[in-house]
């Protein structure tokens, strides 16, 4: 029998016991950590009782000295990632729901940058490549902001394809959107055109309205 199960990254906090194995996980982001304190007993080996914290992270969590000291060899990658490499007039909106949910000014701005660097009529982003998931102070930005907005490595494409097919794209993008629940990653942010839909219609028929260009 497995004694303990610890995971993560699918977003969701979990402590419960399945089949007699705890089951522990945090929830998203490193907003808290977790700390399991195992009573073993000394000649088995088994586990004689179990202890599990969720602890919050907030300014007051103390510095582990252990990890300062493994961290000092990475001090030119973060000098790297201080450099200043532009500056925002405004705050952007890099908030994870928002940007599943519905038009953002940051999910219009990339889509707008990609629309200008693949001379392309229209683009579109996924909401869920939009990440930091926090509301980004007007003013200088870094290099280390901007990895956290962007910090995959997807590939710009142009593909030709009819208003049909876009349709169908938009629709896919809010197939999934609800009006409860968990926003979807797919939710399109987008440049060039402009698109209304109803989530009280049934997914594949939500868009009611796209233009390009006006038409």
């Amino acid at each position: 029998r497995v004694d303990l199960i610890i995971g993560g990254h699918d977003h969701d906090r979990v402590a419960e016991t399945v089949a007699g194995t705890p089951i522990l996980k945090l929830d998203e982001d490193a907003i808290d950590l977790g700390r399991v304190t195992l009573d073993l007993d000394a000649k088995t080996g088994a586990v004689k009782k179990l202890a599990w914290k969720v602890i919050p992270i907030t300014a007051k969590t103390p510095d582990d000295a252990a990890f300062e000291a493994q961290m000092k060899p990475y001090a030119p990658l973060l000098a790297t990632l201080a450099e200043r490499i532009g500056r925002s007039p405004v705050a952007l909106d890099a908030r994870s729901a928002q940007n599943r949910m519905g038009e953002t000014n940051l999910g219009s701005f990339l889509a707008d940058a990609f629309r200008e660097a693949a001379g392309a009529d229209v683009a579109l982003v996924n909401g869920g490549a939009i990440r930091a998931d926090r509301v980004l102070p007007a003013g200088p930005m870094t290099r280390r902001e901007l990895y956290s907005l962007m910090p995959y490595r997807n590939e710009l494409v142009v593909l030709m394809v009819k208003g049909a097919v876009l349709r169908a794209a938009l629709e896919n993008g809010v197939s999934l959107s609800s009006l409860d629940g968990k926003p979807p990653g797919r939710f399109p942010q987008v440049s060039g055109l402009r698109f209304t839909y109803d989530l009280r219609k049934a997914p594949g028929a939500r868009v009611t309205k796209v233009e390009v260009k006006g038409k």
